[in-house]
């Protein structure tokens, strides 16, 4: 993102504007937090007010660790609940493209015996019209023969 601008007084706020408009140009969100406690530890007489205030107030800070922690666990349980359902859903088309591929495969088996039916029925009436016209011919010579 670059340098943040220095300036010769005490700047204060300065720095925030500079991450809200290098945030908005790059398109990061910018998010307010109504419960959150930030402090500079390393700015002056700042410091020994808040080291102050996380010693005395050791509960809330663990709590609020503990709560991090326990929001991290709780984020990794639902993507791992949702990777294994993707998992379990991937199983089941692989299990159902198995079983349409062995249906097509028995249909155009099946397919196949027909057509070869199909041609035998084919080639049973080719002979039977060649013997019928065989036999038409012979009566027709025959009625000829008697006339």
């Amino acid at each position: 993102m670059g340098m943040f601008e220095v300036h010769k007084c005490n700047g204060m706020g300065l720095d925030e504007v500079d991450i809200c408009s290098l945030s908005m140009k790059n398109s990061s969100a910018i998010i307010i937090s109504k419960n959150t406690l930030v402090g500079h530890l390393s700015f002056g007489k700042q410091n020994s007010e808040m080291k102050k205030y996380f010693e005395e107030n050791k509960k809330i800070t663990d709590e609020r660790i503990k709560l991090i922690s326990d929001i991290k666990n709780l984020e990794n349980t639902e993507k791992e609940n949702k990777n294994n359902k993707l998992i379990d859903e991937n199983d089941k088309l692989k299990k159902d493209k198995d079983l349409l591929t062995k249906e097509n495969n028995n249909i155009k088996q099946e397919m196949d015996k027909m057509k070869e039916n199909i041609k035998n029925i084919n080639n049973e009436l080719n002979l039977k019209n060649k013997e019928n016209t065989s036999n038409k011919k012979n009566f027709d010579e025959k009625i000829l023969k008697n006339n």
